[in-house]
């Protein structure tokens, strides 16, 4: 009887504390809270907005070569309104490659130094075989540790998030003796993180204690293939979008210096020769 008062006791007391860590993943909005809270409070919105506006300014410089070329050739001084579609056009689709830009780098999380430094130290400190929630529990401290510092959104989604963040971006780097693990500040990428010892110790601590269980250990290759996967169509996609927007940008500054070029020639020889 006392037995088992003791069980149902630990049940409770675990049901209590599993429900004290509230993630995003529990929540039926909780994927577009997740991108949108760091999409706004990051001011990453601005960026999309204003990015493209930079972009269009290349389309209006070859669209004015092009009619500024058409009036020295034709001497002409026709005015001609700015075609609003065209621009409307090339805003919308600079808009919607730099949003997926922004889905990308969301999708593929790089910590500054103190949050990643949180995260190992929760990974190695906790029991990931005996805590059922054990990734839950870490995702929802490295949140708090995060939003504390001086942000209003969450770094993880869930606790599988956070467990596949941790090997793809420590474990493996680790396990193949490379320690390039990545961190990020002001957008910049570094890494150097294990250059530091004591960051280094702290890593291979972390990766220690996940080891452990062999059947972490034994589902590293098969965690490395399935994140292959599921980051596959949406990189080519953001690749595909990236390769566009440079392509685009390029080619029209190249035709709008070209015209302009000849712009300039052709006002030139029409000086000296007439």
């Amino acid at each position: 009887m006392c037995q088992q008062k003791t069980k149902d006791l630990e049940n409770c007391a675990e049901t209590c504390e599993e429900g004290e860590i509230q993630l995003l993943e529990d929540r039926r909005d909780g994927k577009l809270i997740y991108f949108f809270s760091w999409y706004f409070f990051r001011g990453k919105w601005l960026w999309n907005a204003f990015l493209p506006v930079c972009c269009v300014g290349t389309a209006l410089c070859t669209w004015s070569s092009f009619f500024g070329l058409r009036d020295v050739y034709y001497n002409t001084k026709k005015l001609e309104v700015f075609p609003p579609l065209w621009l409307t056009i090339h805003y919308f689709l600079y808009f919607v490659m730099y949003f997926v830009d922004c889905m990308e780098k969301r999708k593929n999380l790089i910590l500054e130094k103190k949050t990643l430094q949180k995260l190992l130290g929760e990974v190695s400190e906790t029991d990931l075989m005996g805590d059922p929630v054990a990734w839950r529990r870490i995702a929802f401290n490295v949140n708090q540790c995060f939003v504390k510092e001086k942000y209003n959104s969450s770094i993880f989604f869930g606790g599988e998030q956070c467990r596949r963040f941790f090997v793809k971006e420590v474990v493996i780097p680790v396990d193949f003796g490379s320690h390039a693990i990545k961190t990020c500040s002001n957008d910049d990428i570094y890494t150097d993180f294990c250059k530091n010892s004591s960051n280094k110790k702290l890593a291979q601590k972390a990766v220690a204690n996940y080891n452990k269980s062999a059947e972490n250990y034994y589902e590293l290759s098969h965690m490395v293939g399935e994140m292959e996967c599921d980051n596959g169509l949406l990189e080519k996609f953001h690749t595909i979008c990236m390769i566009s927007i440079f392509c685009l940008v390029y080619a029209e500054l190249a035709l709008s210096m070209i015209l302009s070029l000849a712009m300039v020639a052709l006002a030139i020889y029409d000086i000296i020769f007439n």
